[in-house]
């Protein structure tokens, strides 16, 4: 799938769930989407894993879940719960009762696809201009690009990788 494809189909989720708010509250997300979001201690390769399957899992209460790595940061944790949903939304065959997938590392087209989208939905575009619109109007004035990133990691409870990233998409770290 396309950058911009993957892009666009994450705004339409924003804008379906009224994205409006910094920093996006990604397991209510999961929620509206009826998937419940736990965190367990992992093996040290895994960051996550997504269930969907009809019959609930006795020590989970459901068979609609999420689940990441305490180990991680919470800041970690947060996007492996949006890039979890990703492959929820973006690879899951409507057509089948069930879908799985784990996360050990980050590899192939798939993986590069849920972190776009992950990234996307945790920082939209209109939020992000907003965030550094009000950066504006303070002491930093034209802010420089790790201001940027730092404040966008910050105010959206991400990583500045992942903040970096996203600002990349966005063609918004130009002086």
């Amino acid at each position: 799938m396309q950058k911009s494809e993957i892009m666009k189909r994450a705004e339409q989720f924003c804008i379906k769930h009224d994205i409006m708010q910094y920093p996006v509250k990604i397991v209510e997300l999961c929620r509206a989407e009826g998937i419940s979001v736990f965190e367990e201690y992992l093996p040290r390769d895994v960051s996550g894993f997504i269930v969907i399957q009809e019959e609930e899992f006795e020590n989970y209460g459901t068979g609609r879940l999420i689940v990441i790595n305490l180990a991680d940061s919470a800041r970690r944790r947060r996007f492996t719960i949006a890039h979890e949903l990703a492959h929820y939304i973006l690879h899951r065959d409507e057509s089948q009762p069930y879908y799985a997938h784990r996360d050990a590392g980050q590899n192939g087209g798939i993986e590069r696809e849920a972190n776009i989208f992950a990234g996307s939905i945790l920082m939209p575009k209109h939020l992000v201009a907003s965030a550094l619109d009000d950066m504006s109007g303070t002491v930093f004035g034209d802010a420089l690009p790790f201001m940027k990133i730092n404040h966008i990691a910050k105010e959206f409870a991400v990583s500045k990788d992942a903040a970096q990233v996203r600002l990349d998409q966005l063609s918004l770290l130009r002086g």
